[in-house]
């Protein structure tokens, strides 16, 4: 940031503190800047936490299915050998 020009209008109290208001205002230019890479970081964490809990999910959507699968095949199976009255 540049000093002010000494210019006899602007008392140098005025002169320092329009200094201190862009020196504020510099800071606040870095915290916005800071927030909103957080939030642009934040947001590609949430995108790939979203597409990896609905890998997650379709992986137990199959598992579940195979495991049902494979319970109503040995009820088949069970059944077609004779079932409760066992094998004659």
């Amino acid at each position: 940031m540049t000093a002010l020009p000494s210019h006899p209008a602007v008392p140098p109290h005025v002169a320092e503190s329009i200094e201190r208001a862009h020196k504020r205002i510099d800071r606040h230019e870095e915290r916005i800047q800071r927030i909103e890479l957080d939030g642009a970081t934040m947001a590609e964490w949430r995108k790939n936490t979203t597409e990896t809990l609905k890998s997650i999910r379709s992986g137990i959507t199959w598992l579940i299915t195979l495991i049902l699968g494979g319970l109503l095949a040995a009820v088949i199976k069970f059944v077609i050998s004779g079932g409760l009255n066992g094998a004659q």
